[in-house]
């Protein structure tokens, strides 16, 4: 393993810890949260912050992958990059202030317009953040990313927490929110010596790269995002809500532990994306770490929720059980795909992570509106499931085409961590299944999931290890870890 593979290896598992610890206090507060407040609260904002991504649209133009993909990037560039997000973020604040009172005429709720106004301050003090901290990612100096990212963390969900004590509504999420995001604008000038300045000499080079990324997440938003608007206009708050919350949960592993593992490996792929045969081994121990983290915990979750939901949220949110069983499944295929985008950009091929999101939209949008229409909330979940396994094949065709590598190796890098999952849920689901959670108090139900939580891991890690043998045991991400492991016991030199 070279040192450049050996640094994205390390700082993946600094960011999955960051992650772990920084989710780990989300959930601390999601459990506070959903036990002060009623689902439409959740709701409410929901369809406010679904007005708030689609216009941060003009202050996504991806500037920070731009100066992580370009090795030779001068302070110039770092400026232009920092004056380009300030002006846009104050022409998306200055449009959300005009969009508010129309918003809410199209929700039919008046709460909407000043929740519009608070999010409209949010692009704002996002605009002056500064642009330096993307260099803990670009020079993979993932401790200080560490500390940047949970000491804002911490802060924002002690603020928002306690105006929840207070405010006992929605505004203590509003409220938190824009608390959150000036504590981050503070600390990335706290923890970065670079001080940007006002200046648009690489304006262009910069959108010149950026114009794909800038198409990529608008198409981002509306697979994102337009379950909320869809919904809210099909359902009323509360469903909304309940569903928001429920696709929260079950995206957990992609967007909290896959997440930092894709943030932690694109500036990899940066550094060796000129050397052929570098990029593809290390795209295979990429695909396989997040094979072995993504899909046992992804179905994992699918078969824990009936008692992992009344522990998190309360009994309250039952209903939403069987919509993160369908959803969490979903992810499985989501996760696995989602590092494309990543390999592509550094690439300086951002164009095909557009197309293939485009494609995924077309897809998605009609069949959303139409299984919700028939079966409700359950059959928004089974959009998510039906076109996540239509765009694997694909997204795994187009993979395997760039990278280089064979279709037979990419499944050998994702094979074992599929099997040993699905051992797993045809395992420990049927037990599962039978539990009646609603007459269960929270002590039984915590001693229930702790026990099959680590059952399931026994049951996954053996059959890991079983098939690694069986394989002959090859070169890879599993002989990698068992390695650490031996020499951190102290059992190899």
């Amino acid at each position: 393993m070279s040192s450049i593979q050996k640094k994205v290896l390390n700082g993946a598992i600094w960011m999955v810890a960051l992650r772990f610890l920084v989710k780990s206090i989300g959930l601390v507060s999601t459990m506070v949260l959903a036990r002060i407040l009623v689902p439409e609260d959740f709701g409410l904002v929901a369809l406010a912050m679904a007005v708030y991504a689609f216009l941060e649209l003009l202050n996504q133009f991806g500037f920070d992958v731009a100066l992580i993909q370009n090795q030779k990037a001068t302070r110039d560039h770092y400026n232009s990059a920092w004056t380009m997000k300030v002006i846009f973020g104050l022409v998306a604040g200055l449009i959300m202030c005009f969009a508010a009172p129309w918003v809410s005429d199209f929700y039919h709720d008046e709460r909407l317009t000043h929740i519009i106004y608070i999010l409209a301050l949010v692009f704002v003090v996002d605009a002056f953040e500064n642009i330096g901290i993307v260099d803990f990612r670009k020079e993979l100096n993932f401790n200080r990313e560490f500390k940047f990212q949970l000491i804002t963390k911490v802060l924002a969900v002690t603020v928002t927490i306690s105006l929840a004590l207070y405010f006992r509504n929605y505004w203590a999420l509003v409220i938190g929110i824009f608390v959150g995001r000036c504590i981050s604008l503070v600390f990335s000038y706290v923890l970065c010596s670079y001080r940007p300045g006002f200046t648009l000499v690489e304006a262009r080079s910069l959108i010149n790269f950026t114009k794909w990324l800038l198409a990529t997440n608008f198409l981002a938003f509306i697979n994102g995002r337009s379950k909320e608007i869809i919904l809210g206009r099909i359902f009323e708050v509360k469903v909304v809500g309940l569903y928001t919350v429920a696709e929260e949960i079950a995206s957990l592993p992609s967007t909290e532990v896959i997440a930092p593992v894709n943030r932690a490996v694109f500036p990899g792929y940066a550094k060796v994306a000129e050397n052929k045969s570098e990029l593809q081994e290390l795209y295979l121990n990429v695909i396989s770490t997040i094979a072995l983290i993504a899909i046992p915990a992804t179905i994992g979750l699918s078969i824990l929720s009936p008692l992992v939901i009344p522990i998190l949220l309360g009994k309250n949110w039952l209903e939403a059980v069987p919509i993160i069983e369908i959803i969490a499944i979903a992810d499985c295929f989501i996760a696995l795909n989602t590092n494309a985008a990543y390999f592509f950009t550094a690439l300086g091929k951002p164009r095909i992570t557009t197309f293939l999101l485009l494609i995924r939209v077309l897809v998605l949008v009609p069949l959303l509106i139409v299984f919700s229409k028939s079966f409700g909330l359950i059959g928004a979940a089974y959009s998510l499931l039906t076109v996540g396994m239509m765009m694997f094949p694909i997204y795994l065709a187009v993979i395997s085409r760039q990278v280089g590598v064979s279709l037979l190796r990419y499944i050998g890098a994702v094979y074992r961590p599929a099997v040993a999952a699905a051992i797993m849920y045809f395992l420990i689901k049927p037990y599962v299944s039978v539990i009646d959670a609603s007459q269960l108090d929270f002590i039984d139900l915590l001693i229930d999931a702790l026990g099959y939580s680590l059952l399931g891991a026994c049951v996954y890690i053996s059959s890991v290890i079983a098939l690694w043998v069986l394989s002959g045991m090859p070169k890879s991400i599993e002989k990698e870890i068992l390695f650490r492991i031996y020499a951190k016991l102290n059992l190899i030199s």
